[in-house]
């Protein structure tokens, strides 16, 4: 018995195109750009990074295990804000981002003492979760480090504010200069420039924060490795004028 297919609402279709109408000038745009090409290089690096030790680095420790599903949640986080991204959906873009900044946060706080990772693993939801709430693990991580000037909680806090309803995140609802919002796709160079600055801003802390649970065991791992930190010396030089540092990794319990 042949199933009859019924047909895709006309309109989805017509979305897909629009999508993938912008997503080719945005790549264009990307490929003509020397600044945004590096901004797309090291998230690409980042993301091949968290894949490989996250799938590909297998291990039977549930504390490690533990760890690669964070990072499968970065990489997931990353595949869908540059698809986001790319075909012009820009508010919808930070939303994903502002979820990496806070896994980020998390990898980097759970490191601080071998035993946070199987806490925060089995720490029942509708229990006393207090210190593994966002403005908990910022504090901890500032007081750790000496910063006073609370430059996390901004970050979170500028994130947050494109993440949820507020008129402020109207303005990627637009195109700059208009005070007219789109539906749909759009491609705006502006926008994107933003964007893409900042997905480089989260993801290459994010995968410092990751690669020190897992060391190189073959030389895949290393090359992996080194091909991520090849690339982010390289846009922090560029931006910064200086280059990450991977900390001391913190031995699983």
């Amino acid at each position: 018995m042949t199933r009859h297919k019924m047909a895709i609402p006309e309109n989805f279709l017509l979305l897909h195109s629009a999508e993938e109408r912008v997503r080719m000038v945005t790549l264009d745009h990307i490929a003509s750009d020397t600044a945004l090409h590096l901004h797309v290089s090291v998230v690409e690096a980042s993301m091949t990074a968290l894949e490989h030790f996250s799938a590909g680095w297998l291990t039977d420790d549930l504390d490690l295990l533990t760890v690669q599903h964070l990072g499968l949640r970065l990489f997931n986080g990353g595949a869908a804000a540059l698809k986001l991204l790319l075909a012009g959906y820009y508010q919808n873009t930070a939303s994903h981002l502002r979820d990496v900044l806070e896994t980020a946060f998390l990898l980097d706080y759970l490191r601080t003492d071998p035993q946070l990772v199987a806490k925060w693993r089995e720490t029942e939801p509708k229990k006393d979760r207090r210190e593994f709430e966002p403005v908990h693990i910022r504090t901890a991580l500032d007081a750790r480090d000496g910063f006073t000037e609370q430059k996390r909680a901004e970050h979170y806090r500028t994130l947050s504010t494109f993440a949820h309803p507020n008129p402020k995140a109207f303005a990627l609802l637009r195109p700059t200069g208009s005070k007219l919002a789109k539906p749909g796709p759009f491609h705006d160079a502006g926008l994107l420039k933003a964007l893409l600055e900042e997905m480089g801003k989260v993801f290459v802390p994010a995968t410092v924060n990751y690669l020190p649970y897992f060391k190189s065991r073959t030389p895949i791992d290393q090359v992996t490795r080194d091909g991520f930190f090849a690339v982010a010396n390289k846009w922090f030089q560029v931006g910064y004028g200086t280059t990450p540092r991977e900390k001391a990794p913190v031995p699983p319990s």
